[in-house]
């Protein structure tokens, strides 16, 4: 009878292990938490996997291929399959921003998202559109990396951010849409630089935006041809800016204008004669509009018929 009990007990006792073994181990793993949650660039360290079933885990893995895990290690302690400890290399190159962690065992797969964080200072490749005028409103999108955790996006003096900036993606944080509005007169003009900065660090794109004056007053920048002889009549082209309401134009005394016609806000076409009695030498060139009148200073020039 001793024998028959002793017999049980081993039976018994076999089958609790098998089912504690089971229970531990023969259901699919899940993923709670990382620790540490981020790392470096170039850096390697040991992480700790957090979770149930994790004890027969036959690989870890993170988004994309930026991570390399050298070495699985599960922890022994009062609660088993609860804790791996891994070692893994973050790559130089590798992309910045938040990636899912997995754990695969016989019984499954487990996915932590965004559990892990390649961390660092975020980086400014480009900025679209790269110019803006005093006065304007605009949207603009900022390119480059690392724009995880953003906290303050800046154009410097003279530009206001309008709203909140916008990540592209929370996985891939690669853009920020903002919108901006340039204050009118803007004190200076010119390249600009653009500043991100994100709870990882602070990128400076230098001289990436480009501030332009707004030309509201009419200016006359050229005369083509520039010359004509005494006694001549010719048609000249006068190019410039905010031509498109002029009124008068002139090429000063001895040269009278038979008739214009205003192509554009930028050229107007213009007939002349030059008495043969004209002063030689440089003639300014005045167009008249409503915006007030612009001169261009020695632009015509009064030659003698040889």
């Amino acid at each position: 009878m001793k024998r028959i009990t002793k017999v049980l007990n081993i039976i018994c006792l076999t089958l609790l292990i098998t089912t504690i073994t089971t229970l531990s181990f023969a259901a699919p793993p899940t993923i709670t938490s990382v620790s540490p949650s981020s790392g470096e660039r170039g850096q390697t360290l040991d992480i700790f996997i957090t979770g149930t079933n994790l004890g027969g885990a036959t690989s870890v893995y993170f988004t994309g291929t930026d991570i390399k895990v050298n070495k699985i290690s599960p922890m022994i302690g009062p609660r088993p399959g609860t804790r791996l400890k891994v070692n893994i290399t973050i790559y130089r190159i590798a992309q910045l921003g938040p990636k899912d962690v997995f754990v695969r065992t016989p019984e499954g797969e487990a996915k932590g998202t965004k559990l892990f964080l390649v961390a660092g200072p975020p980086v400014i490749k480009s900025v679209i559109p790269s110019k803006g005028a005093e006065g304007g409103t605009m949207d603009v999108t900022i390119n480059g990396e690392g724009f995880y955790g953003l906290t303050k996006v800046d154009f410097g003096r003279d530009i206001y951010i309008i709203g909140a900036p916008r990540v592209e993606s929370e996985y891939v944080p690669t853009a920020i849409y903002v919108t901006i509005r340039i204050s009118r007169p803007a004190i200076t003009y010119g390249r600009r630089d653009v500043v991100v900065e994100t709870n990882h660090g602070r990128a400076v794109g230098t001289g990436l935006f480009y501030v332009e004056a707004v030309v509201t007053r009419t200016v006359v920048s050229s005369v083509f041809p520039d010359n004509g002889w005494q006694g001549q009549t010719r048609d000249v082209t006068i190019r410039g800016v905010n031509l498109s309401e002029t009124t008068a134009v002139s090429f000063g005394e001895g040269i009278t204008v038979n008739r214009f016609t205003v192509v554009s806000s930028t050229e107007i076409q213009a007939n002349i004669s030059i008495s043969r009695t004209a002063a030689l030498g440089s003639r300014d060139v005045t167009v008249t509009t409503p915006r007030g009148t612009a001169v261009g200073r020695g632009l015509f020039r009064v030659t003698r018929l040889i």
